[in-house]
């Protein structure tokens, strides 16, 4: 058995540490090839079980190809809420790269919410009159199969935050109809702290702004993220 999974299984004093703290660690450890996600289960083990294909050559040229597209990545947290022996594991089918990835006429749309065509700033989109949403993070934690964004996440050029943080929030500025501000990605937490904490402070202080919304999936995916400091930073 895989030793985090064995922590998480069996906790104690001496792995609390490695569960639920340092979280910059756990991201940077996670799962990121087909090789270490077979370390992860053992080889005997996933032979035994219904993704038993994942072994195969075949697979790997696949798994390989798709990489360059889109990337592979999940936590040693997540991967061990999973069930290798259920073939319809919510959590395998949604991380697993799968052929259809490269084949299915349903994957070739790069932007099928059209969120380029409202988008008045590079990763400012502005579809209803009453709020924004501002891709601040390329990064996640995990990274979906089913991802709306694969033209952006995972990939370092589409991250303008430092570039155009001024423009966007000139942008918020001037357009009193817009109450509620979405931070999305990515993951918004894949950021740090202070980061997250100046974006924030910035947009609370427009006043036509009411509501400061934060997509963020660390909270199943990296639990570790949600620490003391942060907290902090929004209790303010």
């Amino acid at each position: 058995m895989n030793s985090f999974l064995n922590n998480v299984m069996n906790p104690n004093e001496k792995n609390i540490d490695i569960l639920y703290t340092n979280w910059k660690k756990q991201l940077q450890s996670s799962i990121k090839t087909i090789e270490e996600f077979i370390l992860f289960f053992g080889e005997s083990t996933i032979k035994n079980s219904p993704y038993a294909y994942i072994l195969s050559s075949d697979y790997e040229k696949i798994f390989k190809n798709i990489y360059r597209h889109f990337r592979f990545q999940v936590t040693h947290y997540y991967l061990s809420l999973s069930n290798i022996n259920n073939p319809n594991c919510p959590i395998l089918l949604q991380i697993l790269p799968r052929e259809e990835e490269l084949t299915d006429s349903y994957f070739h749309d790069l932007d099928p919410l059209r969120e380029e065509n409202h988008s008045p700033i590079p990763n400012l989109v502005h579809r209803y009159p009453d709020r924004v949403l501002w891709y601040i993070s390329h990064h996640c934690a995990v990274y979906c199969r089913f991802c709306m964004r694969k033209r952006k996440v995972s990939n370092p050029l589409s991250n303008t935050l430092k570039k155009n943080k001024k423009i966007i929030l000139e942008y918020i500025k001037n357009h009193k109809e817009i109450k509620e501000v979405i931070l999305s990605g990515g993951d918004p937490l894949s950021l740090e702290d202070h980061v997250i904490d100046e974006i924030i402070h910035d947009l609370k202080q427009i006043q036509h702004i009411y509501s400061v919304r934060i997509h963020t999936r660390m909270i199943s995916m990296l639990p570790a993220r949600i620490t003391k400091n942060l907290i902090r930073i929004f209790e303010k």
